[in-house]
């Protein structure tokens, strides 16, 4: 497994840095005070394949947003990014015939389309949700608002692209309602609820095979194999921190999660681990108390399991350690939380 950290170059500039540093211009921003605090500079932007760190684009994010003092950039930003920042993957995309084929391509080049969050499908009855998480670390709440923004408006632009016309979704979204409020429900719709525990997207299953026309198989396996073969070449990793994450992911329900168990399976040891993740401004317990907390509350919301059940599979002693960690995690008891829950 290739793992990437924040401080590698992996961040192709052309697909983010150029539009952002475009909109700041119009704005009245000159470029090298969207680029302050890089190894970036402006006349860097001209080489077709600069790269910056995760930790570079983030500063470029936080310069962008103070400067240009704009609600939308997160959401132009997303709005350009299909099908026009994909490269040999555009063609793919727009020769899927349905969404599922879609969200397919999504996990599989996560890394050029979007390496700095992950995507985790899980099916209800008649549902489909897709959790959203961060591959890189914890980061700001300014600059965890302005990632998701990018993603949803991408996402929602890509299917309405290629459907012609918005799918009825829900979105969850785990920050405070915003101040430009408006452009969410330009860009993403009326059906988004703020101050949740977690981000996700869901939406009717009957629209995850709805078919969409005008596809050639054949112009979609030769973009796919552009694609690959590019994918093969440059070794495209995942971040440290998802690493981390989709290791408890798979085994948070009934098996060992310990730190120590997954030191061993990154082949490094735990105060290896610990400091990687330091690093990347979380820590083990962080990422397995999110986890854990994100499990709980969908089997308890979505799937309707009792507590002991949930208890049972998250490995606690008791009803009543399950029931104090979920407070400590949620501000709430798990009656009150699905009271609440159920309410929306």
């Amino acid at each position: 497994m290739k793992i990437f950290e924040r401080h590698d170059n992996i961040v192709l500039c052309r697909q983010f840095v150029v539009v952002l540093v475009d909109l700041a211009k119009q704005s009245g921003v000159h470029p090298d005070k969207i680029l302050k605090g890089t190894r970036c500079f402006h006349q860097d932007l001209d080489i077709p394949n600069k790269r910056i760190s995760t930790t570079e684009l983030l500063t470029i994010i936080d310069n962008a947003i103070r400067l240009t003092k704009r609600g939308d950039l997160s959401f132009i930003l997303g709005r350009k990014f299909f099908p026009g920042q994909l490269g040999s993957l555009s063609q793919a995309f727009l020769n899927c015939k349905n969404i599922a084929q879609m969200l397919k391509l999504c996990q599989l080049f996560q890394f050029k389309i979007c390496p700095f969050l992950y995507i985790n499908v899980v099916k209800t009855q008649g549902k489909t949700h897709l959790l959203f998480n961060s591959a890189i670390g914890e980061v700001s709440n300014i600059q965890q608002r302005f990632l998701y923004e990018f993603i949803l408006s991408a996402m929602v632009g890509a299917i309405k692209y290629r459907l012609g016309e918005i799918i009825p979704i829900a979105i969850k979204l785990p920050y405070k309602e915003v101040d430009y409020i408006e452009q969410y429900h330009v860009n993403l719709g009326n059906k988004v609820s703020f101050d949740q525990q977690l981000a996700m997207v869901s939406f009717d299953d009957v629209w995850l095979f709805h078919e969409i026309e005008n596809c050639s198989q054949s112009l979609k396996n030769m973009s796919l194999l552009d694609a690959r073969l590019i994918r093969k070449e440059q070794q495209h990793p995942i971040g440290f921190v998802q690493a981390v994450s989709q290791f408890i992911e798979s085994r948070v329900t009934y098996q060992d999660v310990s730190l120590e168990h997954c030191a061993q399976y990154l082949s490094i040891s735990t105060s290896t681990l610990k400091r990687k993740l330091a690093q990347h401004q979380t820590s083990y317990q962080i990422l397995l108390d999110r986890i854990r907390c994100q499990h709980a509350i969908f089997a308890m919301v979505e799937n309707q399991q009792n507590n002991e059940h949930i208890a049972n599979s998250l490995q606690f002693n008791d009803v009543t350690n399950f029931r104090r960690a979920f407070k400590r995690w949620t501000g709430m008891t798990p009656t009150v939380f699905k009271e609440q829950a159920t309410q929306h």
